[in-house]
C-alpha cells in the first residue's frame, strides 16, 4: 500500500478551512486515495467518487463542485493528458516524501518534472530527478482558467522567455533528437512531435540540453522512442544548468563556484 503524507499544517490552512467538511473530505480523499505516486490521476468525476466513496451514493455534481473550487484556488491543475481530462496536484512534490516512487501512465503537464525511485527488470534500482525538488521548474510560468473536464483545451500555458514568447526551432530539435537517438523520422509522427518540441522551448529547454538528456537517458538504457520522451529529462538538463552559481571574483583570480 502507497503511503501518503497529510501535513498537520493543512489544518490551519486557510483554504482547507474556508472548504465545507464535504470538500474538505474529498480533498483529502484524493491525496490519499485518488493521485498516484506523481500526484496525477484521471480528471472524472465518477472514478474519483469510485475511489473515495466506493460504497456511498454521493452525487457526482458533489465531486464537481469540489473540484472545481480546488482547481480555482490553483491547489490543482486541470489539463488534457493526450486525449484524456486529467489533475495533477500542483504542490505534490512540496508535501510528499516518500522512500519510492513509481512512474506515471498519465503524461504530466509542460513544465513539470517528476520525480522516480523504483526497481525495474532484474531488480536495478532506478532513478529520475530522484536528487531534484520535483514539479514545476522554476521560471516555468503556467496560466490558466479552470474548465470542465469536457473542455477541448484544459491548459493554457504561456511561457516568457527572456522577456519575449519563444518560436519553436521544431526541425532543430528534431534533426538533433534523429542524430542523438538514430531513430529514423519516418518512424515519429512530426504532428505529434511539434507538441513536444513546443512544450521543452516554452520551458526554456535548448536543443543542447535535449542533447544531454538523451545521452544521459541512453547511458541508463532508458526508453526512448519519441520527443515526448525526452520532455521531463530535457527539462530536468535545463534546470541544473540554470542552477549553476556564476564566478565570483576575489581579487584578481576567479574562482569558479562548485556545482549544487
Amino acid at each position: 500500500m502507497t503511503r501518503r503524507m497529510v501535513i498537520s499544517e493543512m489544518w490551519e490552512d486557510d483554504f482547507f478551512v474556508s472548504l465545507p467538511i464535504m470538500d474538505r473530505l474529498i480533498w483529502i480523499g484524493i491525496i490519499t486515495a485518488c493521485a498516484d505516486d506523481q500526484g496525477r490521476f484521471q480528471d472524472n468525476a465518477a472514478l474519483i467518487r469510485a475511489r473515495i466513496f466506493p460504497l456511498d451514493d454521493i452525487q457526482l455534481t458533489v465531486i464537481d463542485s469540489a473540484v472545481d473550487k480546488f482547481s480555482k484556488a490553483g491547489r490543482i491543475l486541470r489539463y488534457k493528458a493526450g486525449n484524456k481530462p486529467a489533475i495533477q496536484i500542483v504542490h505534490w512534490w512540496r508535501h510528499q516524501t516518500p522512500q519510492w516512487a513509481g512512474k506515471s501512465t498519465i503524461q504530466s503537464p509542460p513544465g513539470w518534472m517528476d520525480r522516480e525511485r523504483y526497481h525495474g527488470k532484474g531488480n536495478v534500482l532506478m532513478t529520475v530527478n530522484w536528487d531534484q525538488d520535483g514539479g514545476y521548474i522554476d521560471g516555468y510560468i503556467a496560466d490558466y482558467e479552470a474548465q470542465s473536464p469536457s473542455s477541448d483545451v484544459n491548459v493554457n500555458v504561456n511561457v516568457n522567455v527572456d522577456g519575449e514568447i519563444a518560436t519553436t526551432p521544431f526541425r532543430q530539435f528534431m534533426d538533433a533528437f534523429v542524430e542523438e537517438t538514430h531513430i529514423p523520422e519516418s518512424h515519429i509522427q512530426p504532428q505529434k512531435q511539434s507538441d513536444a518540441v513546443d512544450n521543452m522551448v516554452k520551458a526554456g529547454v535548448t536543443v543542447d540540453d535535449m542533447r544531454i538528456a538523451i545521452q544521459e537517458m541512453l547511458a541508463k538504457n532508458l526508453n526512448i522512442t519519441s520527443l515526448n520522451s525526452v520532455i521531463n529529462p530535457s527539462v530536468n538538463v535545463m534546470s541544473r544548468r540554470k542552477a549553476r552559481k556564476p564566478l565570483r571574483v576575489e581579487g584578481p583570480v576567479y574562482q569558479e563556484l562548485p556545482e549544487l
